[in-house]
This record gives C-alpha cells, sequence and structure tokens, in this order.
C-alpha cells in the first residue's frame, strides 16, 4: 500500500477537517485526532488548560494559533486515495502535557526535555495498522525530528491489544519496540475502564471480538493489558 504524507501545522490547521475516513470502523470520528485533543495540549502561558470535550475544535484552533511561530510542524497525516488512514501529533516536549493514562503532570516535568519531542495522540484504522502504517508515520517523524536537532523522542505506548490502544489514540508498545524505543518508566491506566468495557460489548460487537481476540493473542491479563509505558528513542 503507498500512502500520501502530508505534515500539518500552525498556518493549516484545519486541512483535512473535511476529508472521509477510508473507513469508519471501528470508532468513526475517534479517528480524528487533530482536533480530538486528549490531553497532549501544548503547555503554552496564552493557551487555555480547560479542556470541554464540546470545544475541542475549538481547542485545537486556539493550540495552533499559540504555536504559530514556535514549530514549524505539529502532525503527520497519512491519507489513501483522498481518504484519511491515520494520524501522529508531536510537539516540543517544553510545550507538552501527560496524556490521559500516562504519568502524571510533575512526572512529566522532571524531564523537561528541551531536546525531546514528544508524540502525542496516534491512530490509524485497522487496516492501516495491519498494513504497518504505525511504523511509515514514526519512521518519517524520526526523520524529522532529526532534521529539527532533537536528540530523544518519547512517547505514551498503551499495550500490546491493538483496538484499545488505537481507541486511546495511542500505539501499542510493540510498534515503538518495532521502532527502536525502550521502555523508560512504567504507568496504569486502568483508572479509564475502557478495556473492561469493551469485553463487555459496550463499544460494539465488532471492538468486543477484537479485543477479546487480541488479548488472547497476546496472552495478557485484563490487568496487564492495562500496563502502560513511556518509551523514548535516542536519536544520537
Amino acid at each position: 500500500m503507498t500512502y500520501l504524507f502530508d505534515w500539518v501545522g500552525p498556518y493549516g490547521p484545519t486541512a483535512w477537517d473535511d476529508v472521509p475516513l477510508r473507513t469508519p470502523e471501528p470508532y468513526g470520528e475517534h479517528l480524528r485526532p487533530l482536533y480530538n485533543l486528549q490531553q497532549d495540549v501544548a503547555r503554552i502561558d496564552d493557551l487555555a488548560t480547560t479542556e470541554p470535550v464540546d470545544q475541542w475544535k475549538s481547542l485545537w484552533l486556539d493550540l495552533a494559533r499559540s504555536l504559530a511561530g514556535r514549530v514549524e510542524r505539529f502532525a503527520l497525516v497519512a491519507g489513501d486515495g483522498g481518504n484519511l488512514a491515520g494520524v501522529l501529533r508531536f510537539l516540543p516536549k517544553r510545550y507538552s502535557l501527560p496524556r490521559a493514562g500516562a504519568w502524571d503532570p510533575s512526572a512529566h516535568g522532571r524531564d523537561p526535555g528541551n531536546d525531546v519531542l514528544w508524540l502525542g495522540a496516534a491512530t490509524v484504522d485497522m487496516r492501516g495498522y495491519e498494513e504497518r502504517l504505525p511504523l511509515h508515520l514514526l519512521d518519517h517523524v524520526i526523520d524529522e525530528a532529526r532534521r529539527l536537532g532533537f536528540k530523544r523522542l518519547q512517547a505514551l505506548a498503551w499495550s500490546d491489544v491493538p483496538v484499545y490502544a488505537l481507541w486511546g489514540q495511542s500505539f501499542p508498545w510493540m510498534v515503538y519496540e518495532a521502532a527502536g524505543f525502550r521502555r523508560i518508566a512504567e504507568t496504569d491506566g486502568s483508572q479509564l475502564q475502557a478495556l473492561p468495557d469493551m469485553i463487555a460489548g459496550h463499544h460494539g460487537g465488532l471492538v468486543r471480538d477484537l479485543a477479546s481476540t487480541q488479548l488472547e493473542s497476546a496472552g495478557l491479563t485484563m490487568a496487564q493489558a492495562e500496563a502502560f509505558a513511556i518509551v523514548e528513542r535516542c536519536l544520537s
């Protein structure tokens, strides 16, 4: 599969807003993390830190305005035949906040990381996952980090249950491992309660079946699958 990769920056943050998803399964518009901010918004003095769910797109535009002149790019989009297949967001760590399920703000801030590029919301559709699209996105962003002079990349890796990780707009640990990352900290995602809900069918039958099969294939218990990691790759 040949994908079109397109960089998104502060001066064109809505460029992909009207592009249809390649597939609505299994999460539909949840695969639009360009403005589904989660918690990895920028730590900028003139950017509001509140996160009202019904105003995520407005916050995305605020984020873009706050980063104008500070960064050239902050997302990479993968397209296929005029459709959206995946997105990976990133920010210099000094501007970033920790994500839901990641370490707490004090731990995140202990390594301010002037030389670190922090990888934020990341998602692909399930077809893209099977076609190794996460690794292609990471390869491009790793090259971009080198171009910009960063020495390290860090990210929140979810467990090796892909449909669960992608719901959380994260890549599984095995994707980061394949891209040369290592674990530097452990964190607990059980407070999200998402995986038990999936197994119980609250996210629909397709997600239930995928999550159950992937959990079994990974050989993980529910508790093990709710354990996440902060991962890092050194570029020197």
